[in-house]
């Protein structure tokens, strides 16, 4: 493998990459683009749905009328359906959109592992174990999508020590799995709760992988019970002040209210969360509705038909740490 370092060995503020002064905030959309199934059941390799992947149509045509091109995570169901490759496949090939990886080990094989809370972490399996289902999803994408993905996203948000390392060995150039401020190790996962707000480099040269965070924004006062953001804020704290603590995330409930902010009626997405990725330079972490509306004006990335978003993100990151 690769000499990458561990994704959660945090850099000080000074390693952690901050959009230069005056330059305008960005923004994507990423779909956890997956099967449907109870997240309050026990997990099951075969007890799941794929009942809403034709909604990936109406989706994806909303997002192009709104001139944002989305990136969809998948996972190995969803590789695997023919309906959800005919819909995302042109829209690949066209650049109207980006693919990228999203590993549910439960799902994904190798087979190797028991189907149990802990295991459902990927960073808790065994490395060789770890490596082949990230190869398995790889190689899957790559030959039915017609592209190697450059993106990750590690399922219930679980990295492992040598994540990274493994990622930089095939192929992946960033991450977006560490969920800044949360605490899975109830449920056998990971402690987030120190994790940056900004972007970093983990390792070095060709091995970099560029780590986006996930941070969450809770509000009530415009009725928008939860708002699963990504941000990034140019003087956050190291430590977040409030940290939250969770055993299973009920991601799929998370998409119903971001879809009702922005008056769209596309209620679940392929049993997945739409998230959104403010690249800021704020001060400060900020309150719902000052996060809501920055998200509202917030720049798109630079449109270029000939590089995917996720692309664009890399030569961003590289042009400002």
């Amino acid at each position: 493998m690769g000499s990458a370092a561990n994704i959660q060995a945090y850099p000080p503020e000074s390693g952690q990459i901050a959009l230069k002064d005056g330059e305008a905030p960005r923004f994507w959309v990423t779909i956890d683009t997956e099967e449907d199934f109870d997240w309050n059941g026990p997990f099951s390799r075969t007890d799941f749905r794929l009942d809403s992947v034709p909604a990936l149509s109406a989706c994806q045509s909303y997002f192009e009328r709104a001139g944002v091109r989305p990136i969809y995570l998948v996972d190995w169901p969803i590789v695997q359906d023919d309906r959800a490759v005919a819909i995302l496949a042109p829209a690949l090939a066209s650049g109207r959109c980006d693919i990228g990886a999203q590993l549910h080990p439960w799902v994904t094989p190798p087979f190797d592992e028991a189907v149990n809370d802990r295991n459902s972490y990927t960073g808790n399996l065994p490395e060789t174990l770890q490596r082949a289902k990230m190869q398995t999803l790889r190689d899957g994408i790559r030959d039915r999508f017609g592209t190697a993905p450059l993106a990750y996203r590690a399922g219930r948000y679980g990295l492992g020590r040598s994540s990274a390392a493994m990622l930089a060995d095939l192929g992946f150039r960033l991450d977006t799995s560490v969920r800044s401020g949360f605490d899975y190790r109830p449920g056998h996962g990971p402690d987030y709760r120190c994790a940056p707000l900004r972007p970093w480099w983990v390792g070095q040269g060709s091995d970099a992988i560029l780590e986006v965070p996930v941070t969450t924004v809770f509000g009530g006062a415009l009725g928008l019970s939860l708002i699963h953001m990504q941000s990034t804020s140019r003087s956050s704290k190291a430590c977040p002040s409030s940290t939250f603590r969770s055993t299973r995330p009920r991601c799929n409930r998370a998409t119903r209210p971001m879809c009702a902010a922005t008056r769209t009626s596309i209620s679940s997405i392929a049993g997945g969360t739409w998230c959104s990725t403010i690249w800021r330079g704020a001060a400060s972490p900020q309150s719902i509705p000052t996060a809501y509306w920055q998200w509202r004006r917030a720049r798109l990335s630079p449109a270029d038909p000939s590089r995917g978003p996720v692309a664009q993100w890399l030569e961003l990151a590289a042009h400002n740490g």
